[in-house]
């Protein structure tokens, strides 16, 4: 399946709409169960998400392929071989599926080229499958794709923030070979929050989630489906990242994602989507909200 399970919520507690605070362990073994099930077979981690390296390495993983990504080399004072060394430890894993720059800074910085031979390393040695990138701007994505061969980027992507398919970058990274894995499909859970609910900082694009309710209701699906069939309609995109708190979450996506497949097979729809791409990029990016505009 398609679907990519986000582990952030496994080790803190994340997100502009979550209620509910850290997932549970015993939770967590019944995602994991429910994921396999349902032939989810990726798992997206990082060693900044609190615990929750080790408590997927908890887990039986055998089934899955796991994608990790080494901190900001900014401010660790550590090697990537050491950011490895302590992921596949505390995954109890040999290997992992892909590993990923948290930052895309640091491949453009001037430490950039060796941290690349580091990351290629890995790979060489056989603890990573795939390298490459997590990256918040097109232009991030495209500077990198330019200057390092890399296999995998992870980039945010929802039917608000259609930055990365505006701007012709989605397609180009698929045109050469890089395989690519969209976060952020709800962003935040911004997309699945009542109107009533939303905070004073969105209001700028209150008309747009307005019209966002009005249509899945239109539709007669929920808001979950619909953001969902903005991301499944990219066809250029190879994994969607979803974050859960509980089974029941991840029991909820696996049925709109069927619903959503549905809805994109509709070509009224998919022409529909362009019309709620927001331009400012204080409003769908999370780095940067609540900070001075």
């Amino acid at each position: 399946m398609k679907l990519m399970l986000g582990s952030v919520q496994f080790g803190l507690d994340y997100g502009v709409s979550n209620t509910s605070g850290q997932t549970s362990a015993d939770e967590v073994s019944c995602i994991l169960k429910l994921a396999k099930k349902n032939h989810i077979s990726f798992i997206d981690t990082a060693s900044v998400y609190g615990d929750s390296e080790r408590i997927l390495g908890d887990n039986n993983l055998t089934a899955f392929k796991v994608t990790t990504k080494v901190p900001c080399m900014k401010s660790y004072k550590g090697t990537v071989a050491e950011s490895v060394a302590s992921s596949l430890k505390k995954l109890r894993c040999r290997s992992i599926e892909g590993l990923l720059f948290h930052s895309g800074e640091d491949l453009l910085g001037a430490q950039g080229d060796n941290l690349y031979a580091q990351a290629l390393a890995a790979k060489l040695e056989g603890k990573a499958a795939k390298i490459g990138v997590s990256v918040y701007s097109p232009a991030e994505a495209k500077s990198i794709a330019e200057r390092y061969d890399i296999d995998l980027i992870q980039l945010p992507l929802n039917i608000l923030d259609q930055r990365f398919v505006e701007s012709g970058v989605l397609s180009s990274l698929s045109g050469k070979g890089i395989e690519v894995h969209a976060r952020s499909a709800f962003l935040q859970g911004l997309l699945l929050m009542p109107i009533q609910n939303l905070e004073h900082y969105f209001f700028p694009i209150k008309n747009i989630l307005e019209k966002f309710h009005q249509w899945h209701q239109t539709l007669n699906v929920s808001p979950l489906a619909l953001a969902l069939a903005f991301v499944r309609s990219q066809k250029m995109v190879d994994r969607v990242v979803v974050g859960v708190n509980s089974a029941a979450q991840l029991e909820e996506i696996i049925h709109n994602w069927q619903v959503a497949k549905a809805l994109i097979e509709e070509p009224l729809i998919n022409s529909k989507f362009k019309a709620y791409s927001v331009q400012d990029e204080s409003m769908v990016n999370p780095a940067l909200w609540n900070s001075p505009r």
